[in-house]
């Protein structure tokens, strides 16, 4: 040490060298040290950014998981409430349906019953013709035999033109009748026709409720799965967060540390450990871009998906107008149903009415003399034969 100390006060060119040495490469671990420092703060600051656009983007996922979520209930809600008023519904058509089925078979025996009073009446109608025309040949046999003895017998001719005319007038009203039968006969197989047609369509709607209702599981169905997509994808940016954000701590306090100690005199900061400092804050700085990337990556999806959610969201309104389209003709079908009962059940009033009419007008002497004999009240309609 006394050597040294000779050849520092002999040397004193050497010595102010190696000052110079000494000032050069602290002010180097200096600089090295305020980059780091200023890298450190930098990759704070740029790790607090993430984090705030981390922590906005979660909140707006949030949001938007609450809204999916609220509009999944919604719908659940919804898909509940149509269901157990298509079930009602469901339940009232068939126990209609039943019912106008019977009322069908009641009407086709009523028709099969109207035809075979038809075929009576046609009977009673031939054996009519031919009461006139033995009649007419007993007219005859009696004009040619009052053209021999005279006019004595001109009242009792009178009395037979009578009786032919009140025969002929059974005759009309009985043709009259027969063409109304089969007119309403007509009317009621026309009337049969629509019913089953109904029955037709009901089905096919049927058919398309149970075709919307797995449209709808289904869209619930996919709806949860982009939900827990987005939970598990926002849990690994949450991790990934964490670390970038214990990575840069460590970092920034190892700066701390350095530059206490260097405060104190100590630091023992050297040419690899200002290499080694760059080189963690060039790891740094590529893991921060590397974070920044993916954040930008997750806003693009979750963007996109927020969009599929809102065309999803329209999709659903079209479904749900849909399904209040089907009600409508749902009720728009039971209507005509009803109304399909009730010209059923007027139709075979009508013709077990008009038999019992026409049997009464036949076998009353005195019918002839009224002429709405036949007139029938149906609901708040008044039929009338002329």
């Amino acid at each position: 040490m006394g050597d040294n100390l000779l050849l520092s006060l002999d040397s004193p060119e050497t010595s102010n060298n190696d000052n110079e040495q000494f000032v050069t490469e602290q002010k180097r671990i200096d600089d090295s040290l305020d980059r780091s420092r200023l890298a450190a703060e930098q990759a704070v600051a740029a790790a607090r950014s993430i984090q705030s656009s981390a922590e906005e983007l979660r909140n707006v996922v949030d949001g938007e998981l609450v809204t999916a979520q609220r509009r999944e209930s919604h719908l659940r809600r919804s898909l509940s409430r149509q269901e157990a008023k298509l079930a009602t519904k469901s339940s009232e058509y068939h126990a209609l349906a039943s019912q106008a089925l019977a009322t069908s078979s009641r009407l086709e025996q009523r028709i099969a019953e109207s035809e075979e009073a038809r075929a009576t009446l046609a009977m009673e109608l031939s054996n009519a013709l031919d009461r006139i025309a033995e009649l007419e040949g007993i007219l005859e046999g009696r004009a040619s035999h009052r053209a021999s003895l005279g006019s004595s017998r001109s009242h009792h001719c009178a009395k037979c033109d009578q009786y032919r005319e009140e025969l002929e007038n059974a005759h009309k009203k009985i043709h009259a009748y027969e063409t109304t039968i089969e007119q309403r006969t007509t009317a009621a197989q026309f009337s049969v026709e629509e019913l089953a047609n109904s029955l037709a369509n009901q089905k096919r709607l049927e058919a398309e409720k149970k075709a919307m209702k797995r449209i709808h599981e289904e869209e619930i169905q996919r709806l949860q799965n982009e939900i827990e997509e987005k939970d598990a994808l926002l849990a690994q940016f949450n991790e990934q967060l964490i670390a970038a954000n214990d990575e840069v701590l460590e970092i920034h306090e190892s700066q701390v540390k350095e530059s206490k100690l260097r405060a104190c005199g100590m630091s023992g900061v050297s040419d690899a450990s200002a290499v080694r400092a760059d080189e963690e804050n060039e790891v740094l700085k590529s893991r921060i871009y590397e974070l920044e990337e993916e954040t930008q990556i997750l806003r693009n999806a979750m963007e996109t998906d927020h969009q599929a959610q809102m065309e999803k969201a329209d999709d659903i309104n079209i479904l749900r107008d849909e399904l209040d389209l089907f009600q409508r003709k749902y009720e728009r079908a039971e209507m005509i149903i009803t109304q399909l009962k009730r010209l059923l059940m007027g139709i075979s009033d009508v013709c077990l009415t008009g038999t019992e009419r026409v049997n009464t007008a036949w076998d009353n002497p005195e019918a002839d003399q009224i002429d709405n004999a036949l007139d029938m009240t149906v609901g708040s309609k008044r039929i009338g034969f002329y």
